[in-house]
């Protein structure tokens, strides 16, 4: 069994990823050592760029991805906001459309369910609406908690409510690599603006990042693992359910490929297709609800393009009800059963 086998059977910490993914760049970053460094990076870069959030410059600095950046920047660029997401966002817009930049941060997902007259009525439509050509440096980070008891309205996953609208980047990265190269590029290259939706599970894994400035295109999924039996997408933390999955599946000689989706919009299935050519089998696991899903959406494409899968599909989600504050383990996808039901199609 390889080191990240091991590492990825603790409940709750994702693999450290150096001992799987190609390397990129010579120091290891976890997931929020990536954000802070981005953040960081682009505060240098940009004079006229502003961070505003609930908790931007408190102690702990939104799980640390802020953490101390008001001390040195100045409270000027870097300030708390009332609990009102609505007028956060509309501020943000505001700083963007007045040539500047703006990286808004809403530390629950669920928060930006009472902001979503400004994000998706202004934010997403203000250049279609007003027939205008510039772009808009606007950031949106938003997090999806889960576990720690947060209950039925701090630990939703709305990821494809908001990828549901055009007119925005939609992104969910997996690696430190990712997030960091997302928001560098969100900031100096984007033409829309960009919502970056991150798992606070995965604050702590472990990943090769670059030093310094580097930007990464949302403009394919990638292969995290290269298999020749089954297709298993991952959609942010469904990554590591993936490889978790994996491990069961190499007991039985079943090869598993791992795809991170990476992206949500634009969203280039060209990965998959060309995966399920080869392996004919299809696993998709999200981490929010299944019904009008992402998984759904990879579903109708897959059938669009004519893929002649030779077993049955398999989706994996959040169940049709909401999140309960206590045994959450039942209630999140089980990498076990998963196998299970792969066993059944593959053998």
């Amino acid at each position: 069994m390889e080191d990240w086998q091991i590492n990825v059977r603790n409940w709750g910490t994702a693999p450290d990823l150096p001992d799987i993914l190609p390397k990129k760049g010579e120091r290891i970053l976890t997931y929020g050592e990536a954000i802070y460094e981005a953040t960081k990076i682009s505060m240098n870069r940009y004079s006229d760029l502003y961070i505003l959030g609930e908790g931007a410059n408190d102690k702990g600095g939104i799980y640390g991805t802020t953490k101390d950046l008001y001390k040195i920047f100045g409270e000027n660029r870097v300030f708390d906001m009332p609990i009102a997401e609505e007028l956060i966002t509309g501020i943000g817009l505001g700083i963007a459309i007045g040539g500047k930049r703006a990286i808004v941060i809403h530390p629950r997902q669920d928060f930006v369910l009472v902001c979503m007259n400004q994000l998706i009525n202004h934010v997403f439509k203000w250049k279609f609406s007003l027939g205008l050509n510039k772009p808009i440096k606007f950031l949106l980070r938003t997090i999806a908690s889960r576990g720690w008891g947060s209950g039925a309205q701090h630990a939703q996953d709305i990821h494809s409510v908001i990828a549901h609208f055009p007119g925005a980047y939609v992104l969910v990265p997996f690696t430190p690599y990712d997030v960091k190269g997302f928001i560098l590029w969100a900031l100096e290259e984007a033409e829309e603006p960009v919502v970056i939706l991150e798992h606070r599970w995965l604050y702590k894994v472990k990943g090769y990042v670059k030093e310094g400035f580097y930007t990464c295109i949302p403009d394919r999924a990638q292969i995290i693992k290269e298999g020749n039996d089954i297709t298993l997408i991952g959609i942010s933390y469904g990554v590591f359910d993936a490889l978790l999955t994996s491990i069961e599946l190499e007991k039985y000689g079943i090869s598993a490929e791992i795809i991170d989706l990476r992206s949500l919009r634009p969203c280039n299935l060209e990965a998959i297709f060309s995966s399920l050519e080869k392996t004919k089998r299809l696993v998709v696991i999200d981490t929010g609800h299944l019904f009008i899903s992402i998984a759904s959406e990879i579903f109708a494409q897959v059938l669009e393009e004519g893929i002649n899968l030779i077993s049955k599909p398999l989706r994996y989600g959040l169940p049709d009800m909401p999140t309960p504050a206590f045994d959450e383990r039942k209630y999140y996808p089980n990498y076990k059963e998963i196998a299970k039901d792969i066993i059944k199609c593959v053998c």
